[in-house]
């Protein structure tokens, strides 16, 4: 998860053109924890800017909704359906060792 984050923070820092924190995205992990954070993230109806700036980034392997499919036994079939279909909408395909 972490390493989903930094990569994030990545995005920000071409974005903003200096290191550039996600707050919100960590507050919300330190108060929820990641699972559930993740979970929150695949059942929302819409994409973060997170995701949006990873998938054009070409990282989309480190989206909430890439790590909730690709560790589907940890979530909710609801949950996994969630990401797989923001996933397919964006083109994106997991592959799962």
């Amino acid at each position: 998860m972490w390493q989903a984050v930094t990569a994030y923070e990545e995005t920000l820092r071409e974005k903003h053109g200096r290191k550039q924190q996600a707050s919100y995205t960590r507050r919300k992990i330190a108060a929820k924890g990641v699972l559930q954070t993740l979970t929150d993230w695949a059942l929302d109806p819409k994409v973060t800017p997170g995701f949006e700036a990873l998938v054009a980034a070409n990282a989309a392997k480190f989206t909430g909704e890439y790590v909730v499919v690709e560790y589907a036994d940890r979530f909710s079939a609801e949950a996994v359906q969630a990401a797989q279909s923001k996933l397919k909408a964006y083109g994106v395909e997991v592959t799962t060792s």
